[in-house]
């Protein structure tokens, strides 16, 4: 033990100017931990949608600042056309939907598709407008708002588009509808299709949508503490209790099973370095 640390550290704390700050990590998914994820309803596409029931998140993932929302990586997209190579499941580029905001604890996307619909002479290609929608709230319905993730970090990946934090328990209940023309209501895709005079051996639909995770990932070995990504005060607090008690966490130096001055030097070394 070193009898002196607080004494030792508590000079060099008053150094320390600025907050570092460390990346967020994702899209993940499965979530981190042992995260429960339930779905209902026949899909995103049919009438009522499709409701995930997301539960058992780690208390330790919500401190470090853990966040839900759209997959970076993946591209929300409808198609009612097939492909010319005769492929139902392809998805064209002008089929992909963009993000359109967020307004409260609802997020949308919009955008257009192409089906062969009947004019009575033939099944032309006719434009149709299409959109997705996220609606976000906790288990007892209370709705949960969506953030900018730039607002919250510039190191969440572009295409996040629109976030939630998570502080518990939620669910998230995903729509995608579609209208003939901004006069008309929306409605959801397959009905909205099925009603359609499309020809009889119509390529139908295919919807593309996925969420995923993000979590605040450890700064470096000094993140002791919560939020994590984050190096602070609390980081040098919690090194302390653990460097006092004995804990091997905090041995961060040779000779390894001895609490010296040589693991604060370490600890001080790695704090000052920052966030990479």
């Amino acid at each position: 033990m070193c009898g002196d640390s607080f004494g030792v550290m508590a000079g060099v704390v008053l150094l320390v100017a600025s907050v570092a700050s460390g990346d967020i990590g994702g899209p993940l998914f499965p979530p981190p931990g042992d995260v429960t994820a339930v779905s209902e309803g026949k899909g995103p596409a049919f009438e009522g949608g499709r409701t995930w029931t997301y539960t058992g998140h780690a208390s330790q993932d919500i401190a470090a600042g853990l966040y839900y929302g759209k997959w970076s990586e993946v591209a929300i997209a409808a198609s009612m056309n097939g492909d010319p190579d005769g492929d139902e499941n392809a998805i064209e580029a002008s089929e992909v939907l963009q993000f359109a905001g967020f307004d409260g604890n609802e997020a949308t996307w919009i955008g257009e598709a192409e089906a062969f619909v009947s004019d009575g002479k033939g099944f032309p290609a006719t434009g149709v407008q299409t959109r997705f929608r996220m609606l976000v709230s906790t288990l007892d319905g209370s709705p949960i708002p969506f953030l900018d993730p730039a607002s919250i970090d510039e190191s969440f990946p572009a295409g996040a588009d629109a976030v939630i934090e998570v502080s518990g328990d939620f669910r998230a209940t995903w729509f995608f509808e579609a209208r003939l023309d901004e006069a008309d209501p929306w409605e959801p895709l397959n009905p909205f299709y099925n009603d359609l005079q499309t020809p009889p051996d119509g390529p139908g639909t295919r919807t593309v949508s996925a969420a995923a995770y993000y979590i605040n990932t450890p700064c470096n070995a000094a993140d002791f503490s919560p939020p994590l990504g984050q190096l602070d005060i609390a980081d040098v607090t919690a090194f302390l209790q653990l460097f006092e008690s004995g804990d091997p966490a905090a041995d961060l130096a040779a000779p390894m099973g001895v609490f010296d001055i040589g693991d604060i030097i370490a600890f001080l070394q790695t704090f000052g370095s920052g966030c990479p």
